[in-house]
This record gives C-alpha cells, sequence and structure tokens, in this order.
C-alpha cells in the first residue's frame, strides 16, 4: 500500500506493479541488490502530505529484504497512545523497560522545528488580535467621543441638577461596556461559526479556484483546529481592557464639562 500523493505523482492503478529499489545500491559500491516487483493492493489517506508521499506499507520480510536485514530485526517500531498529548509519559516508561541502548523520540520531538515555528505564528498572531483590539478601541473611544459633543446640553444639564461628575463618568463607561460586551459576544458567536464550518469553507473557496490551504505546502489536506479556553479567555481580556481603557477618555471629558458653557452651547 502506498499514499494517495504517491499513487497520483507515480500514476500506477490499484492492482498495478512498482518496482522499489534498495537504497542499500547508494552505499555499497561492490554490491548490487535488485529491485523488487510489488503489487499495488491499496491505498492509504492520512490526510499527512509527509506520510502520503513518502511511505509505503508492505510486509515485514519484504521490507527486511529491500533494506538488507537479516533475521527477525526491525530498525524502528512506532507506537500509538491513547491521548497524544501525554506521548511524553509513555515515552519514559518505554525508555526504562529497552534501556538506554534504544533511543526513545516522542511525536513533539520528531517535529520540534515545525512546533516551534507554530508558536512562533501564534504570538504574531496574538500580537496582531492586539493591535485589532486597539483599532477597534478608537472605534469605541470616536463613538463616545460623538455622543459626548452630541449630548453636551444634556450633560451640563444633569451637572446642573446635582449629577457629580464621577456619575457622569460612570454613565459613559458603562455605555463604553455595553459596546465592549456586545461586540466580545458577536465575535465569539462569529468565530464559534467559523470554526464549526471551516472545512465547508475552504472547500467552497477551493471551488473557485481559491485554495487557501494547499496540502503540498502545509503538509495536511484539512485546516486542524481546537478551541483553547484559555486563548479565547486571554483575547476577551485583552480586548475588554483595551475598551474600557477606550471610554475612560470621553467620560473623563464629559465629567468635567462646565455645566454653564455646556448648557449653553448650541
Amino acid at each position: 500500500m502506498i499514499g494517495i500523493d504517491l499513487a497520483h505523482r507515480l500514476q500506477v492503478p490499484i492492482g498495478g506493479t512498482i518496482l522499489c529499489y534498495s537504497p542499500l545500491n547508494l552505499n555499497m559500491d561492490n554490491t548490487l541488490f535488485f529491485p523488487e516487483e510489488l503489487i499495488l493492493a491499496g491505498v492509504y489517506d492520512t490526510g499527512m502530505r509527509d506520510i502520503d508521499d513518502l511511505i509505503a506499507i508492505t510486509s515485514i520480510e519484504m521490507a527486511r529484504d529491500i533494506v538488507g536485514l537479516e533475521g527477525d530485526v526491525a530498525q524502528a517500531i512506532q507506537v500509538q497512545t491513547e491521548n497524544p498529548e501525554v506521548a511524553w509519559r509513555e515515552a519514559k516508561v518505554i525508555q526504562k523497560a529497552l534501556g538506554r541502548e534504544y533511543h526513545v523520540k516522542t511525536w513533539h520531538q520528531e517535529d520540534q522545528v515545525l512546533f516551534r515555528t507554530l508558536q512562533t505564528e501564534k504570538t504574531m498572531m496574538f500580537i496582531l488580535l492586539a493591535f485589532i483590539a486597539i483599532v477597534a478601541a478608537f472605534c469605541v473611544t470616536n463613538t463616545l467621543i460623538v455622543v459626548t459633543i452630541q449630548k453636551t446640553r444634556e450633560i451640563g444639564l444633569l451637572k446642573a441638577l446635582g449629577f457629580s461628575g464621577g456619575q457622569i463618568k460612570a454613565a459613559f463607561v458603562l455605555h463604553g461596556l455595553f459596546l465592549c460586551i456586545t461586540g466580545i459576544i458577536f465575535g465569539l458567536l462569529l468565530g464559534y461559526l467559523v470554526i464549526q464550518n471551516l472545512q465547508g469553507m475552504v472547500a467552497l473557496l477551493a471551488r473557485f479556484g481559491m485554495d487557501v490551504f494547499p496540502k503540498d505546502i502545509y503538509g495536511l489536506a484539512e485546516i486542524p483546529s481546537r478551541i483553547v479556553f484559555t486563548d479565547v479567555f486571554s483575547v476577551v481580556t485583552t480586548v475588554f481592557v483595551f475598551c474600557i481603557a477606550a471610554s475612560y477618555l470621553p467620560a473623563h471629558y464629559a465629567a468635567h464639562l462646565d455645566p454653564v458653557k455646556a448648557i449653553n452651547q448650541e
């Protein structure tokens, strides 16, 4: 069996033959290893390019013959755990059982470069979201400034009736808080809907010739997604703090208006 990408690249149908050459021909000058003729029995699709385009599955006896191993031996054994997040724990148990003469690596260690790249992208994405939150905060500030200018006489009237500057400031901060909470709720709902329908959206864009997640570049057939509540909390907290800070400036301005000038303003 071979991966779907390798099958497409070789253009070999089910039941066709494949010549598999031994890699030992590259290392030994005085010995020639003849290729093995294999019959393609099936095609698998894991959704990962590094596997679907590089790995062929055959009997262990045939694999030993191709790589020049004799006896009941193997070069490597892969172990699948029920919970991939704690593979390091199982690796310690296996390492202790096998001893130091064997080398045990987890999938985290195998793909360290990829995970470091993803961590960098995640950090940059958070910085980008912070700038977007700042832009949203400026929108809240502009909205409240417009409200302050439009309601200048009403603010002056309230202060003339005995409302304190703190009460006026609290009213504008609550207005900004309402805008902030409304935006956060709609943003969370929209983000959740996008995640739930992400693959359908990608497939729809692909129909129009826009392949936003090509497998040959990213190595995956689908965009993996998972809601991490700590990340959601950090983003929501950042947006909340920025919006509250943005509503304070017009609130402070409204709280310090002169009631006489405010009432007389046209």
